[in-house]
């Protein structure tokens, strides 16, 4: 922050800092417990999404609808466990090395003020900002507060 500050000659602002962690937190790749998951846009405008994920070895699984990818999840979600979890999509665009890159971040909240955590991915597809809501899901392994509740097992067969 301090070499943004000396280069730009100034303070930094708080969009100025939201920028530069925008632009610098990146995560790359797809989380191993992610299995499947879709996002695509229905004939009456709303979005469902599907996912699927491994927990223990167990396939979990959840779908919803809504009118964007984060509240399509979030019904889902509400509708399987009864808890608020919301998510806040940013959509980040810039250019680096004359190439523009292009960014989907998520923040979920649990709505308790109990848990907030960051997931980010590469691309602008419905797809792409899905698995960033799922990458910001809490994962803490052995807690009752874990991602893994929010799925039903999945039906085999």
């Amino acid at each position: 922050m301090k070499a943004a500050s000396d280069q730009l000659g100034r303070v930094l602002t708080p969009e100025d800092l939201q920028q530069l962690f925008l632009r610098n937190y990146k995560v790359l790749g797809r989380d191993d417990y992610v299995c499947k998951h879709s996002a695509t846009s229905t004939t009456d405008g709303d979005i469902d999404v599907r996912a699927t994920i491994v927990d223990d070895g167990i396939f979990r699984y959840t779908d919803g609808k809504g009118p964007s990818v984060s509240a399509a999840l979030s019904n889902a979600l509400a509708v399987r466990t009864g808890l608020q979890i919301s998510f806040e999509v940013y959509h980040y665009k810039w250019v680096e090395n004359e190439q523009e890159q292009d960014m989907k971040i998520a923040m979920c909240n649990l709505n308790q003020g109990k848990f907030t955590s960051w997931g980010a991915k590469l691309g602008s597809t419905l797809d792409a900002e899905l698995l960033a809501c799922l990458s910001a899901l809490p994962k803490l392994e052995g807690s009752a507060q874990s991602a893994m509740i929010f799925f039903h097992n999945q039906k085999m067969g």
